[in-house]
């Protein structure tokens, strides 16, 4: 079954490839349709700038989904800077398009360009950094097109930085303010199309899925469109930046989005095999306690024992398979587990009380979150007391950003330097921070006062 549903798979493959071929001629007949319909050299101030203005908002967008998804590993720090040098260059091409033939403009019209002509080249070399990190391939090859891609990275800085004194690639005339291409202009391609091979190459030799090389081939590819059309129209027909835009965006949506779901994923398998590794924990170590409680009994009171495990027959039937489930509960359901353990405890403890304040309850909350508290108040509040009497309080309430529920003690306590090492020598209150943390993102506090009481305040947030 297996291999006849893996044929199957790779005919729908190849089927799927083969619908390639009439897309790609209808994108090339609508292209040349484009391209004879519309007269490149006359593409107008306000289409150019309409793209560029588009273009800045999306990537402004783009900026923000990063930023606000708070990583900053080295990945996404690179496609931040990729995505701002993008901007840029945008821009720049929107100023040009704006001050050109304007006088008065004239240095404003200088920067911009020097700006428009910069920015491919950072991008790329951006982009060179990210392939080392999306493909992983630090061999003597890699170090070989590195340096020769350094050196032509250089030299095309060098050679735009010298062109403002020596005006060979393109120079603004002071007169009319009119951009015009120098002498130089077609020899300068040599160095950007230089790092675009070097990428092409470099992508094509890698080890990726023919599917990923074929993502990362966009942006080089794109770009280098955009520069060949630029050489064969003269003046406005500069489409480069947008050009440039799509590949960015092609290449954000298709490695950055998809690498950044794969991470996602492997943080959700990570954090869900914590809490199972958490629940395996805590169940062991509430068994073991409540059988101890009944072994205890035996001698002493051998009814109470055996009443005492048919309780937590009942306990383990009804409610173990919810409190092993490593989610969030309605609190509803977790008071009801808590009221079936207290049965078995109360057995051993008749000396201490039980009492409500619940004044929310709609809310959801880990499984097994109250139940070690309460057992840590009555092991550790009231054992050592004498008569082992006491009083455990439990309340809820609803605050501004979410719910509040305390369970307060009037046992022993501790000082508050020993918290630390209550803590370590019991799971309980640290693996229930740890759940409440991976859970649902909240949060628990344990304050003591040595003779009055403990108290510990979980907090739930809304969101």
């Amino acid at each position: 079954m297996a291999v006849k549903s893996k044929q199957k798979n790779n005919k729908i493959l190849l089927l799927a490839y083969l619908f390639l071929i009439p897309q790609m001629g209808m994108i090339l007949f609508a292209f040349l349709f484009v391209m004879k319909e519309v007269n490149l050299p006359s593409i107008s101030y306000v289409q150019v700038t309409s793209l560029t203005c588009l273009g800045i908002i999306i990537s402004f967008f783009m900026y923000l989904s990063i930023l606000r998804s708070r990583q900053f590993e080295k990945l996404d720090i690179l496609f931040m800077i990729f995505i701002i040098i993008d901007t840029f260059y945008m821009f720049s091409d929107f100023v040009y398009w704006t001050v050109d033939g304007n006088p008065s403009f004239y240095i404003l019209n200088i920067i911009a360009n020097l700006i428009y002509c910069i920015c491919p080249v950072f991008l790329t070399i951006i982009f060179w950094i990210l392939m080392d990190i999306l493909i992983r391939r630090p061999d003597s090859l890699y170090r070989i097109f590195s340096m020769v891609f350094y050196l032509a990275a250089l030299v095309s800085m060098l050679f735009l930085f010298g062109n403002l004194f020596g005006k060979y690639y393109y120079f603004i005339s002071p007169v009319s303010g009119i951009y015009q291409r120098g002498p130089l202009y077609n020899l300068y391609v040599i160095f950007p199309t230089l790092m675009f091979m070097i990428c092409l190459v470099y992508i094509a030799l890698s080890s990726l899925p023919l599917n990923r090389k074929l993502i990362l081939m966009s942006y080089p590819i794109l770009p280098f469109v955009g520069m060949v059309v630029r050489l064969l129209f003269n003046g406005n027909a500069n489409l480069l930046s947008i050009e440039t835009f799509c590949a960015v965006t092609f290449f954000y949506t298709n490695m950055y989005v998809r690498r950044v779901n794969e991470l996602s994923g492997r943080s959700r398998a990570l954090t869900e095999s914590r809490l199972r590794a958490l629940q395996l924990q805590i169940n062991p170590h509430f068994l073991y306690n409540t059988l101890s409680s009944a072994a205890s009994l035996c001698d002493s009171n051998p009814e109470e024992a055996q009443e005492m495990i048919y309780l937590l027959s009942d306990y383990l039937r009804d409610n173990y398979s919810d409190i092993s489930k490593p989610s969030v509960i309605p609190f509803p359901e977790e008071i009801d587990h808590l009221n079936h353990y207290l049965s078995i405890e109360k057995i051993r403890f008749p000396g201490i009380h039980i009492q409500y304040d619940l004044q929310s309850v709609d809310f959801n909350i880990p499984g097994m979150t109250l139940q070690p508290l309460v057992e840590n108040s009555i092991r550790h509040g009231f054992r050592k007391r004498r008569g082992r009497i006491g009083t455990i309080l439990i309340s809820s309430c609803k605050t501004e950003d979410g719910w509040e529920v305390a369970v307060t003690d009037d046992g022993i306590g501790f000082f508050e330097t020993e918290d630390k090492d209550e803590e370590n020598r019991h799971i309980g209150i640290r693996n229930v921070r740890t759940r409440l943390e991976l859970l649902c993102d909240g949060r628990l506090t344990v304050e003591s006062v040595p003779g009055k009481g403990t108290v510990c305040l979980i907090f739930i947030p809304e969101k």
